[in-house]
């Protein structure tokens, strides 16, 4: 026993005088809170944008940076561009199925329309094409008001039956309103049913566990995301910075010297586990501390809950990283894999963007990504689903019995060796 607590003293000593471990202890923990609190602000601003027309600069501006995939994308060539025609198209926000994308068309011609149509067909992630006619508010008070918009269906999306349906609807409703009165009357007449229809809250569904999240919570889960991708970084460094010991200490002889010693193979991995575990503990602290300081939102779920999930992905990432620099006994070459784990993994676990639509490949290789399941565990969290407790704690201990079996496994091979 004594042996081992000199092996843990020894072991901090040498890594709190590394300032590159200090660095991915401190600094960047720190860093993924800050940035988790700018992100949720972003991406709320975004989300609630989604929500009204979308308006496009110019004729090359692309829909796709600012796409809602739940949501079918349409481009409007608004050629009149008065009240009456964006009261229309607020008017199909409202169902909340379609992405109204806006172009002021004024100018255009048809020639160029037409062009433009092909452009976004070819470059962007635009499904369908609305047209509405400089003359739209004369279609409207004539009660013609079908003359006054084009619809272009591309066949991409099975969803354009129905917004060809919701136009039909949308234009009833304009068209009662109107029953030969003036302008200003059916302005204010729309206006006032606008402001009379409820408010909807838009849920997505959890498909895992039935259950749903709200719009907030869904924003507040990409802010999670983000945050998990950072962090992931200063884990796996941090746990090449315990590796670098153990190679240097082999290299060294000192690992020898120890054997002289009488101190046990086991002892000293145990040391290793147990000062890779104090890190991540730490690394999850300095977490906490950070949010308490320097976030301001919603999480979606609790400090605590949160701080949970990001510890058991820790004790993942850490070991990973410490058995992979002892088996490939250089720094350098386990610090190239640590990046190029980071790297993927959080690409292909889902942080950056969505995976429903991949393939089944894909998504059959997303699941074995530890982040992928710390996401899962989250949602399921704030959808009041206790269940992903023991489902996130059963997967931890699956990665670590095969990231450790494997490194007791290559050890060996590498002594007999």
């Amino acid at each position: 026993m004594n042996a081992l607590y000199t092996l843990l003293a020894m072991n901090i000593k040498l890594l709190l005088r590394n300032k590159g471990f200090l660095f991915f202890l401190l600094i960047v923990p720190i860093f993924s809170v800050v940035l988790l609190n700018v992100r949720m602000t972003n991406i709320a601003t975004s989300k609630e944008k989604q929500q009204q027309i979308i308006e496009l600069k110019s004729m090359k501006e692309k829909a796709a940076y600012e796409r809602d995939y739940n949501l079918m994308p349409v481009l409007v060539y608004d050629k009149s561009m008065t009240e009456l025609s964006e009261l229309f198209l607020n008017q199909l926000t409202e169902s909340g199925l379609y992405q109204i994308y806006r172009l002021n068309a004024t100018n255009m011609s048809d020639t160029e329309l037409q062009s433009n149509m092909k452009y976004h067909l070819d470059k962007d992630a635009v499904v369908c094409f609305l047209s509405v006619d400089k003359d739209f508010e004369e279609k409207i008070m004539s009660g013609k008001i079908d003359e006054g918009l084009s619809f272009y269906q591309t066949g991409l999306d099975k969803r354009e039956e129905l917004f060809g349906k919701t136009l039909e609807q949308v234009s009833v409703i304009f068209l009662k309103a109107n029953e030969g009165k003036g302008k200003e009357e059916l302005l204010k007449q729309l206006k006032a049913y606008q402001r009379s229809l409820p408010k909807k809250q838009v849920t997505l569904l959890d498909t895992s566990n039935s259950k749903a999240i709200t719009r907030d919570q869904e924003i507040a889960l990409y802010s999670v995301k983000i945050s998990i991708s950072i962090v992931t970084i200063a884990f796996l460094y941090a746990g090449i910075f315990i590796a670098q010991t153990a190679v240097e200490e082999k290299n060294n002889l000192v690992y020898t010297r120890l054997q002289l010693t009488g101190t046990g193979e086991l002892t000293y991995i145990l040391a290793k586990i147990i000062v890779t575990l104090m890190t991540g503990f730490f690394q999850t602290v300095i977490m906490g501390i950070g949010i308490a300081v320097f976030v301001k939102t919603d999480l979606g779920i609790s400090i605590w809950n949160y701080l949970f999930l990001i510890s058991l992905l820790g004790l993942i990432f850490c070991n990973l990283s410490l058995v992979t620099g002892i088996l490939l006994n250089n720094v350098m070459s386990a610090s190239y894999l640590a990046f190029m784990v980071w790297s993927v993994s959080s690409m292909l676990a889902g942080l950056y963007f969505p995976l429903e639509d991949a393939g089944k490949v894909l998504k059959s290789i997303s699941n074995l990504m530890p982040q992928k399941w710390t996401v899962v565990a989250a949602e399921g969290i704030m959808a009041g689903n206790s269940s992903v407790y023991i489902m996130i704690l059963s997967i931890t201990m699956a990665y670590l019995l095969i990231i450790l079996s494997t490194g007791a496994v290559g050890l060996r091979r590498s002594r007999n060796e």
